[in-house]
Parts: C-alpha cells; sequence; structure tokens
C-alpha cells in the first residue's frame, strides 16, 4: 500500500485533540465576529464550485465549512466545528509561528503557508496557545490572503514523479493509458491516441519493465460490449510498436485471463486488459476494482491526461494501493504546457474562449481575467454577453441566467486592465442548417427568427490582429459551427493566425482540437490537449485527481 504515515500520524493526533479543539474552535470562532462585527448567517449549504465571491458574506454555509472572515479582495478561509481544524481556502504569504501546530494529513493539492507549499488539506491543531496568539493578532490571517488557491494547486501539478525518476527493471507496470478512439465497424479511425502513449510505453519496456496497459473505451455502462472491446486496439498497438502485444479478454477485466497473461510475462512484455467500464464500479472509483488493478502491478504510471478530471479506479482508485504512482511522458506534457501557460507564460498572454455556452466555461472566464492580458469570447457564448449589453440576439443561443455574469466579467475585466475583445459582427442563418440563407450584420442587431452560427469578417480581423503580437495563447472552443463549412470561416482565420504566429499556441483538446485538426493547423500548434473536459477544468484551476494522485517529488 501507499506510505501514508504521516496522514496515519495525523488521524491519529486528530483524536487526541477532538474535545479540546472543539473548545478551541468555539473560541476563535467568536474572536473572528469580533473582528469583524458581523454576526453569523445560517443560509443553506452553498457549492464551493458555485461560489460567487462578490456574493459571499460571513456566516455562509459552503460545502467545506462556515466562512468566518473575507478579507478586502474576497478570500475567505472557514472553521470545520466537526474536525476541530480551521483550514485557509485561499493562499497566504504571512507567518504561522506561534499560532498553530501543523500536521499534514492528506497530500491532494497545496497552498502557500509562509512561502512554502503544502498540503490543500493541511490542518492547523488549535491549541489554547494558539488561540490566544491568534486573538493578539486578530484579522491579520485573514487579511494576509494575497492569492487564488489555484496557483498553488497548479504549480503543486507541476511537482509530479515521472517515469524518469523511477527504475521499473523486472517490475510490474500498470499503465492508465487514453485509448478512447473512434471504431467504425472494429476499425479504427483515428489513431492519435494511440500514438501519443507511445513514447511512455516505449520507455518503459526498454527498461525492462512488465508493461500492463489499460483504458476505457466508450460508455459500456459496466456492460461487457463487443463492439466497446478494446481488442483493435491491442491488434494496431503490436504493429506500432513492433511486437507481440497480449490481448486479455475478461469481461471482467481483471479475470483469469488477465491473471494468467501477468504472471507469464517476461521483462519488456506488453498486455493489454479489457476496457475498464466493462466494470461499473470503474467510474464510481470502487474499492474492490480498485484492489484487483492494483494486485497486477509493482508500479503505477498514469498517461490519460482526457480522464484525469475524473476520480475512476483505473486513475486514482489504484493508487491507494500501490507504493509508486508517477506520470507518463503524455500527462507531464500536459500539465507542463497547460500550467506553465497559465501561471508562468511570456507576455502578452491571450486567451480564447469558444463554444457553446456561458455556462460551462464560468470559472475559466473568472480565472483567466486574473492571468491575462486580452481575452478573446467567440462562438455561442458570445450571444449572452452581446444580450446583456442591450443588443437583439434574435434566435441565437442565449443563456438569460447568466446575464449578470457576463456583466460582472465585462467589469471585471475593466477593473483588472485586461482588454476584453467580444465580436463586433456576426454571420446570421435563418436556420440551423449549412443550406441555410446567411448575412452579415451588427453583433447587436440579429433579426427576429435569425440566428448566430459564426463571428464576423471584421470580428475575425480583430481577433488574428490581436494574437499577432501575443507571446502565449491558449485557445478553448471554436468561434462558430465549424462543423458545418459555410459557418468555418471565424474558427479558420483564428486558427490560421495562430499557426502564423511566433507565439506558444495551446489548444485546450475537445472542439477545438477537433477544429485546428480538420483545418489543416494541427500541425503549426505548439501543444494540442489530449484532454478537452480536462484542459478545461485546469484551466479553471481545478484539482485534476487523476495528477494528484500520483507521487510528489
Amino acid at each position: 500500500m501507499k506510505n501514508n504515515k504521516s496522514n496515519i500520524s495525523s488521524k491519529s493526533s486528530m483524536g487526541k485533540y477532538r474535545r479540546r479543539g472543539f473548545t478551541a474552535c468555539c473560541i476563535l470562532i467568536l474572536c473572528l465576529c469580533c473582528f469583524t462585527s458581523t454576526a453569523f448567517a445560517t443560509s443553506g449549504l452553498i457549492d464551493d464550485d458555485q461560489l460567487r465571491l462578490e456574493n459571499l458574506k460571513v456566516g455562509d454555509i459552503t460545502e467545506h465549512g462556515i466562512v468566518t472572515a473575507i478579507d478586502e479582495n474576497g478570500y475567505f478561509f472557514k472553521i470545520d466545528e466537526s474536525e476541530a481544524v480551521v483550514t485557509p481556502m485561499s493562499t497566504f504569504n504571512g507567518s504561522l509561528t506561534g499560532l498553530f501546530d501543523s500536521e499534514t494529513t492528506l497530500n491532494d493539492s497545496a497552498f502557500y503557508f509562509g512561502g512554502q507549499a503544502v498540503s490543500r488539506r493541511t490542518v492547523m491543531k488549535m491549541t489554547h496557545n494558539g488561540v490566544r496568539s491568534y486573538c493578539r493578532t486578530g484579522l491579520r490571517f485573514v487579511m494576509n490572503l494575497q492569492k487564488n488557491i489555484q496557483e498553488a494547486m497548479i504549480m503543486a501539478a507541476l511537482n509530479k514523479k515521472s517515469v524518469d525518476d523511477i527504475n521499473v527493471k523486472g517490475q510490474r507496470v500498470l499503465v492508465r493509458c487514453d485509448f478512447n478512439v473512434p471504431l467504425i465497424d472494429g476499425k479504427i479511425t483515428d489513431e492519435n491516441r494511440i500514438v501519443a502513449a507511445l513514447p511512455t510505453i516505449k520507455k518503459l519496456i526498454a527498461d525492462g519493465g512488465k508493461v500492463i496497459l489499460c483504458s476505457h473505451l466508450g460508455k459500456p455502462k459496466g456492460e461487457p460490449k463487443p463492439e466497446l472491446s478494446l481488442a483493435p486496439v491491442a491488434v494496431r498497438l503490436a504493429e506500432l510498436l513492433g511486437q507481440d502485444v497480449k490481448f486479455a479478454a475478461d469481461p471482467e477485466v481483471v479475470g483469469e485471463n488477465a491473471k494468467a497473461a501477468v504472471e507469464a510475462m517476461k521483462d519488456g512484455d506488453v498486455v493489454l486488459l479489457e476496457n475498464t467500464r466493462y466494470r461499473a464500479e470503474e467510474t464510481k472509483n470502487g474499492e474492490a476494482f480498485s484492489k484487483e488493478l492494483a494486485s497486477l502491478c509493482d508500479v503505477f504510471v498514469n498517461d490519460a491526461f482526457g480522464t484525469a478530471h475524473r476520480a475512476h479506479c483505473s486513475n486514482v482508485g489504484v493508487t491507494e494501493y500501490v507504493d509508486t504512482a508517477v506520470v507518463g511522458y503524455l500527462m507531464q506534457k500536459e500539465i507542463d504546457f497547460l500550467g506553465n501557460a497559465v501561471e508562468n507564460p511570456e507576455r502578452p498572454f491571450v486567451a480564447i474562449l469558444g463554444g457553446a455556452k456561458v455556462s460551462s466555461k464560468i470559472s475559466v472566464i473568472n480565472n483567466l481575467l486574473d492571468k491575462v492580458d486580452t481575452l478573446i469570447i467567440g462562438g455561442g457564448m458570445s450571444y449572452t454577453f452581446t444580450k446583456a449589453q442591450g443588443g437583439s440576439v434574435g434566435a441565437s443561443l442565449l443563456e438569460e441566467d447568466y446575464l449578470q455574469y457576463a456583466l460582472d466579467m465585462i467589469k471585471k475585466a475593466e477593473e483588472k486592465g485586461v482588454k476584453l475583445l467580444l465580436p463586433v459582427d456576426t454571420i446570421v442563418a435563418d436556420e440551423f442548417s449549412n443550406d441555410a440563407n446567411t448575412k452579415v450584420v451588427s453583433r447587436d442587431a440579429i433579426p427576429d427568427g435569425w440566428m448566430g452560427l459564426d463571428i464576423g469578417p471584421e470580428t475575425a480581423k480583430i481577433f488574428a490582429e490581436a494574437v499577432k503580437s501575443a507571446k502565449t495563447v491558449v485557445w478553448n472552443g471554436p468561434m462558430g459551427c465549424f462543423e458545418m463549412p459555410k459557418f468555418a470561416e471565424g474558427t479558420k482565420v483564428v486558427a490560421e493566425a495562430l499557426a502564423n504566429t511566433e507565439a506558444v499556441t495551446i489548444i485546450g483538446g475537445g472542439d477545438s482540437a477537433a477544429a485546428v485538426n480538420q483545418l489543416g493547423f494541427g500541425d503549426k500548434m505548439t501543444h494540442i490537449s489530449t484532454g478537452g473536459g480536462a484542459s478545461l477544468e485546469f484551466l479553471e484551476g481545478k484539482e485534476l485527481p487523476g495528477v494528484a494522485a500520483a507521487n510528489d517529488k
């Protein structure tokens, strides 16, 4: 099992402090109330993923506890009475000396305390002396909250062990790959994900590991569906590697075939397990299946960034039962490019967001406005911004619930000094079809019954010009319905601008990746992410469970 000595130690200590800690927490709450002069409210539970800091108030009950103080920048921290701990919800640059006893419990992301990166779930066990010290310092602790938690989480992700940090000679190595490739009549129609996994696999073979590969394919929903078998992947993988790949055809994934194949392995051999989602427990991160996977290996390597934002058995659960869990080359590349782009970009830093809905990119917009020099918004989501500013959007895609949010983001951009570029014209159609009648209109004057399906030519020029001077560009989401040729021009112009720039260009997977590849610009981009959902959550600043589960350096 993974070494969790600090975890065990801290859990034991928790019990010791529970009674006096509860008292301490009560004292601390009273102290904070005195300093804030704000009464605790008893509002309903707030989902932390949907928190709007500007609407947050002392006394709100969040998913992780009660909000006990808010600084001038909107950062907050809370007290968890049930565990008698104080957990800061943002980064802290001050000193903790003499305030609290600190122990690391779970190693799942990080904050900065006094310039030192520590676990997100590092808890501050309260002592009576600590409370008295806190009372003397008052709200200095809170008022020194300086930076967003997201920065620390991303920086922690950049500090993971990789396949270059381990010796796998003679070891059984379970590698989580992303072999979720499109199949038509059992034939692979796009093998890019298989090719992307080859560097890690070849490295482990060359180092003398016994390489056991696993992946999901499609959504069999816990049933062994033959059309979603990984058997075709095994065939193509063998061709690409130039050696035999043993396919373990077990409907239960870890069955007799798999166990026998692993038992017979020699150094450098390769075995591919059946679709992990044949097991219903996979997506639920079930303990039994996690243990079964772990029983096959000595070392675990996660090279599937596309599923890193999900906590499943094959990328997170298995790490609880192995000592060594690292990332592969593909995962490391994703972390490095996305992490460095967001946290340490060469400037000017331009982000381009498109796609259908504002609601899918709420946190991305908010997070990037704290980091970029220019933010470009196109695609279907732009019409919500247009409507919020009083424009007419006809039958265009519109999210009425996010009109105020759009105005808030426009205001935030102004306050941050970020150049926010929105469409000035749009291509509209009288129906959602490539055969529709079209015309170009001002973005705020779309006629009734017509819908915007692409940015207009003037907008495309403005967006392309903004990219020219950039040193770092991150793009997530097309500018229009690029799947229909009539409405692909805006996306094409932006893609071409990125292809011709000297900037580091990072495409955030999903539709953006599909667009640049279909339009013939894929090989001109610095990096195209293999994970649409994962890259989006990374840009939001969220912790990716599949990354967090790997061993720290």
